[in-house]
């Protein structure tokens, strides 16, 4: 009885150097993501409702939540390719006044906050809501089974896209943009796939794209260039491909 009253009473001294618990103290710090690259890109306008800016790509400190921000317009400057837990990912850095990091890309969509305002939902209202449903839902099928001849990295962009077709082509253009932010770092053979397949998507969606005629016969004039070049995997096939997507994307959006 002494002994167990003795050990009882060395235990509670133990709590009281230690703090008063007997959990394992945590390790604080957390583990830094290595920047791969960092890209400049034309200024755009973002909103998003999910996801963390961290102060750096290094991705360690959480400065502000998203999910507060959801009626805000940030607008995006660069793009980052970053490792983390053993997984590649895109990130945006985006700024909205004095407020600015980086999130990870796939939190954002493309555009400014609307402003909903409420309206008498009429016949005709449904029928072309309804339509825009069932085009953006085949869009996306058919574009699925384009990405099937490419990497696991594009088919993993497109599988992440949004089914909502509210904000659908916002969420495609905006994951394509982060799968070409990381496609100058593929081999020559599987970007050579990945390229085949962008061009394909290009192919299905041209005809309806939104913007001027200046816009699209630029964008018709990238998308040969990209299509005649030769020298996959290289700083120049991604230049070209990097510069053929943000236009592209950009008219996707708009959809």
């Amino acid at each position: 009885m002494k002994i167990l009253m003795k050990t009882g009473s060395l235990l509670l001294m133990g709590l009281a150097l230690t703090g008063g618990s007997l959990l394992p103290t945590a390790n604080a710090k957390t583990k830094k993501a290595k920047v791969l690259s960092t890209t400049k890109i034309a200024k755009v306008a973002y909103h998003g409702k999910h996801g963390n800016v961290y102060s750096s790509a290094k991705l360690t400190k959480v400065r502000y939540r998203m999910a507060k921000y959801k009626h805000t317009t940030w607008y995006g400057t660069k793009h980052a390719l970053v490792k983390k837990n053993g997984k590649k990912v895109s990130l945006t850095y985006i700024k909205a006044g004095s407020k600015k990091g980086w999130i990870y890309s796939k939190y954002l969509n493309v555009g400014k906050v609307s402003v909903k305002k409420n309206k008498a939902k009429s016949p005709l209202r449904k029928v072309k809501t309804g339509s825009r449903a069932k085009r953006f839902a085949n869009d996306l099928s058919t574009i699925k089974r384009i990405a099937i001849s490419g990497s696991s990295m594009l088919q993993d962009q497109i599988n992440e896209v949004s089914t909502d077709p509210a904000d659908g082509y916002s969420s495609l253009a905006d994951n394509i943009r982060s799968f070409a932010a990381e496609y100058f770092l593929d081999k020559y053979d599987v970007a050579k796939n990945d390229k085949s397949a962008l061009l394909s998507i290009y192919d299905l969606l041209k005809k309806r794209l939104p913007g001027t005629s200046t816009q699209k016969a630029n964008l018709e004039s990238m998308a040969k260039k990209v299509s005649d070049s030769e020298d996959e995997g290289t700083e120049n096939d991604s230049t070209r491909v990097k510069t053929f997507t943000s236009l592209f994307t950009d008219l996707i959006a708009k959809m």
